[in-house]
């Protein structure tokens, strides 16, 4: 196998294009790392946090390798969604590699080795089919096969069935294949390293994506703290009867802005709480839900829903209009579309209530300011809402300080609040007192009244009515 010198070199040359595609040619130590550890070989387990360029490892991976070794590559990488394996062929597309989904393949192509990536569905790559053309040794397929990926790989936890409930009992599984990917093994060519990609795993979840892919011993291990420092964090609890009139501001943006309001996402968890915040907006909205407001047509409303009993074609076209600058502007949504899915410019996340897990609440976090830009990610719940949550996601939104850190605490127990302390979270905010032009939070009219609450609930000084509602566990 090649020194670390000739892969330097390698690298170098393989990183020599991106220039020509407007992209710096200088890469992050974690993407050289997690690429060195796949050339030679080795395992990988990548914690990357959203926004890092995951993608680009098993780009240049298939680059470094074929300059190494002066033979075509390929990699297969595991997709969960259908929209993210449309992501990943427009952007392969778009660095210049032969790419293809499996779904819509010819076999006979793949097994020839006719593309550089192969993206697949859990599903579709254990079929019989394809792993009879994987196992032929000697097929293109098999022996330039450099690795295989599984993206957004922290679902094998959750939708195997790995991780634990509340009450200590393994959760259903959604899609069982995810839990079987470690069999891809036995029929690749001896030495063909696993890597697994993900933006959120704390110790546990990356134990079982380890023990679920069948990962060596020796796997290596490339992490990055998810503390994105371009997020603002803003928590707020109110009473059920008066959660819709929080959607205010929302109004008065679209009415004030129209097609130029910032892009946002509200996040349900239920299609009933979709119903209502989709309805309280259209009747608070009137005409300007419309853009133009006299072009009273499906098209051209400012809202749009995706969940994941939408018509395929719906939600490509939904995914398609918000990627751009159209009419799309507000997006109501469901934890369907927590993963994966880049869109670069989204300014604003509201949780209508939290998510149900930790895990959740971050890759939601992960769709807004993925361009560097300042970002909010809003949480605004009662009582009731935090009922089926995990407890992290409870001590997360009932924290008595920084909601940074508590957030981040189950992933990175290192992360201190940011400074100046006004941009880091709406309880920081109260304590900050470094007099700059911003640190009176006139810019966040969604936080009026939170300074009061905040004192209150965050000063064991105060105390507070306790209603029904605060009861929920």
């Amino acid at each position: 196998m090649a020194d670390t010198l000739s892969f330097d070199a390698a690298l170098a040359e393989a990183l020599s294009f991106l220039p020509e595609l407007g992209m710096s040619r200088v890469i992050r130590p974690e993407q050289k790392e997690a690429i060195y550890s796949l050339v030679h070989g080795s395992d990988l387990l990548a914690v990357l946090p959203t926004g890092f360029g995951k993608s680009l490892i098993f780009q240049l991976l298939i680059r470094v390798k074929q300059i190494l070794s002066s033979n075509a590559a390929c990699v297969i990488v595991v997709c969960p969604l259908k929209s993210i394996v449309q992501d990943q062929l427009t952007e392969a597309s778009l660095m210049g590699s032969t790419a293809t989904s499996l779904a819509s393949a010819i076999l006979q192509d793949v097994e020839n080795g006719k593309y550089q990536l192969i993206f697949a569905s859990a599903e579709e790559i254990l079929a019989k089919p394809f792993l009879s053309s994987l196992k032929k040794s000697g097929s293109p397929l098999h022996q330039n096969l450099a690795a295989i990926i599984v993206d957004e790989s922290h679902i094998v936890e959750t939708w195997a069935g790995q991780r634990s409930t509340k009450k200590g009992n393994k959760s259903v599984a959604f899609r069982e294949s995810f839990g079987n990917l470690g069999e891809l093994r036995s029929f690749c060519k001896q030495g063909t390293p696993m890597g697994a990609l993900t933006g959120t795993a704390d110790q546990t979840t990356q134990e079982t994506i380890r023990k679920v892919l069948c990962m060596r011993p020796d796997c290596s291990t490339v992490y990055a703290s998810p503390n994105r420092l371009n997020l603002r964090f803003s928590v707020k609890k109110v009473t059920k009867d008066v959660q819709l009139k929080e959607l205010k501001l929302l109004v008065n943006l679209i009415k004030e802005d129209g097609i130029n309001c910032p892009k946002t996402i509200i996040f349900c968890n239920t299609m009933n709480e979709i119903a209502v915040v989709v309805n309280h907006l259209i009747l608070e909205l009137g005409r300007a839900v419309f853009y133009p407001e006299f072009s009273t047509v499906q098209d051209n409303c400012i809202l749009a829903i995706y969940h994941s009993n939408s018509w395929q074609s719906t939600k490509d076209q939904v995914l398609a209009e918000f990627k751009t600058n159209g009419v799309k502007r507000i997006l109501i949504a469901t934890t369907a579309l927590c993963m994966g899915v880049n869109f670069p410019d989204v300014r604003y996340i509201v949780n209508w209530g939290p998510a149900r897990s930790i895990l959740d609440q971050h890759q939601e976090a992960g769709r807004t300011g993925r361009d560097g830009k300042k970002s909010h990610v809003i949480i605004i719940y009662h009582g009731q809402q935090v009922g089926h949550c995990e407890q992290e996601v409870k001590d997360f939104v009932r924290a008595k300080g920084c909601y940074r850190v508590a957030a981040y605490k189950t992933l990175d127990a290192t992360i201190e609040p940011l400074e100046p302390l006004h941009d880091c979270c709406s309880y920081c905010s109260t304590i900050c007192k470094c007099g700059g032009a911003q640190c009176d939070g006139t810019d966040l009219p969604f936080e009026s009244g939170m300074q009061e609450e905040s004192r209150g609930e965050n000063s064991n000084a105060k105390q507070r009515e306790v209603t029904p509602e605060d009861r929920v566990t």
